[in-house]
């Protein structure tokens, strides 16, 4: 019986798993987008403007490293606190 695509879906990491993986464990661009519920166009365009996640190329293939990529995340963090100064 074949999957759906909801239960092929369920199996793709999410931005957490990402995450948690080792600092030199290998992520695919497939899973980056995913995870970031973007599209590959989206990453690559992002590459082209030095916008994106550090990547390496191997070949045609595309890879982002797991440390690389957390670190990139954090330095997007912001405090987007809602409280003023009375």
């Amino acid at each position: 019986m074949a999957e759906t695509p909801r239960q092929a879906d369920k199996k793709r990491p999410n931005i957490n798993d990402l995450l948690s993986l080792g600092d030199d464990e290998l992520i695919s661009e497939s899973d980056v987008a995913h995870a970031l519920d973007k599209t590959v166009g989206t990453l690559r365009a992002w590459a082209s403007r030095r916008r994106g996640p550090p990547r390496t190329c191997i070949g045609r293939d595309v890879w982002y490293r797991a440390g690389s990529f957390r670190r990139w995340v954090r330095e997007r963090e912001r405090n987007f606190s809602t409280s003023t100064a009375a």
